[in-house]
């Protein structure tokens, strides 16, 4: 039980960092949905899980990915994966159409993986 809790703070904490969790302080009740102060119940997110190609170049400088609207975070992993993207969006297909016209048209980007989420509820 301590360890689910560990685990669940900690997780707040991150989520806290990128802006996806916030204290009540930020709320605002809309009828009967909670929403964030100035943030679309309709928006869709995503987070993009990227595979370097054996080539690719070291990166030292990450501005490039200024260059996407829709990137709002961006982080360097570890693993299966090395990079992790945060990505906003309006739709599914929208997120298809970012994968796949601009992440993947970079030479150093050899797979993907997307989840994506539409938050419906906040506490």
């Amino acid at each position: 039980m301590a360890e689910q809790f560990l685990l669940l703070f900690f997780l707040h904490k991150i989520l806290l960092k990128i802006g996806w969790a916030s204290d009540q302080s930020d709320r605002v009740n809309v009828g009967n949905r909670h929403s964030k102060k100035g943030v679309s119940m309709n928006k869709w997110r995503a987070q993009v899980m990227v595979k370097w190609a054996k080539d690719a170049p070291k990166m030292d400088n990450w501005d490039w990915l200024k260059e996407w609207k829709e990137v709002s975070w961006a982080g360097s992993t570890m693993g299966d994966w090395d990079l992790t993207l945060w990505v906003d969006v309006k739709g599914p297909e929208e997120l298809e159409s970012f994968v796949h016209k601009k992440l993947r048209a970079k030479p150093w980007v050899v797979d993907t993986h997307s989840t994506w989420v539409k938050e419906v509820w906040a506490a």
